[in-house]
């Protein structure tokens, strides 16, 4: 967050950011797990002056690359489960406190189930990459 800071500050420029969580056990999978992102957050929230140029507007993660769609339901629930905790937790009078991003060309229809806000399906839209 400092990096994405300093360089927000250098062309006055204010930046909205999604922290990515990982809440597979996928090794081609990244991003803070639920302790981790606790502690970033906290950070942020202590420490908000010296962001001044950084918004958090929510959250977003992958379910497993599987053909379980009770995994992948799973995975989008505790993803929505921690979007809420976060929200209340550390963004109650936030308006901006937004987004919750999960869901992809093979699995958005369970993402919006479980209250994604956005979905990337790039995939459905433009084919695969070959």
């Amino acid at each position: 967050m400092q990096t994405i800071q300093k360089e927000a500050q250098k062309i006055n420029k204010q930046v909205s950011i999604l922290i990515q969580l990982q809440v597979t056990k996928e090794k081609t999978k990244y991003g803070l797990n639920p302790n981790e992102a606790d502690v970033l957050l906290e950070h942020y929230f202590h420490a908000k002056a010296k962001y001044s140029h950084l918004f958090i507007k929510g959250i977003m993660g992958m379910a497993s690359n599987t053909k379980d769609e009770m995994l992948i339901e799973k995975e989008f629930n505790q993803l929505h489960s921690l979007f809420i905790s976060y929200k209340n937790t550390f963004f109650l009078f936030n308006t901006s406190f937004t987004e919750l991003s999960m869901g992809m060309s093979t699995d958005y229809k369970i993402a919006l189930k479980n209250g994604a806000t956005l979905v990337r399906i790039g995939s459905r839209l433009f084919g695969n990459r070959g």
